[in-house]
């Protein structure tokens, strides 16, 4: 009985940041595209928190530790759902730059011709 290895299929996001460029199992374009979300991601969440102050101080007393880690980890998790359902658009402009650069790099470059 032949049994196929299993290939592990790695998903963009679940490449840590700070490893995304030495990636061999990503491509460049899938790079550009994960850095390109994970940066709209950041914008909407400093949105989000600038958002969610209340311009009145709070009189039950839920300015708490456990409050701020919560309202942090909601944050977090918002912003990473509207940045992965591209409804937000920054990450394609981005994206769209980010892979026309990679474009440009990968174009063999004319031969110049020593004029003398």
């Amino acid at each position: 009985m032949d049994i196929t290895p299993i290939e592990r299929v790695v998903k963009p996001w679940d490449v840590p940041l700070d490893r995304l460029a030495e990636s061999t199992a990503l491509t460049p374009e899938q790079k550009a595209a994960e850095v390109s979300r994970q940066f709209e991601s950041i914008l909407i969440k400093e949105i989000l928190k600038e958002t969610w102050k209340t311009p009145i101080p709070s009189l039950t007393g839920d300015e708490s530790v456990a409050n701020e880690i919560y309202k942090d980890l909601i944050i977090n998790q918002l912003a990473d759902n509207i940045s992965k359902s591209g409804s937000f658009g920054i990450a394609q402009t981005f994206e769209r730059q980010l892979t026309s650069n990679i474009k440009l790099e990968n174009q063999p470059k004319p031969e110049r011709k020593n004029d003398r």
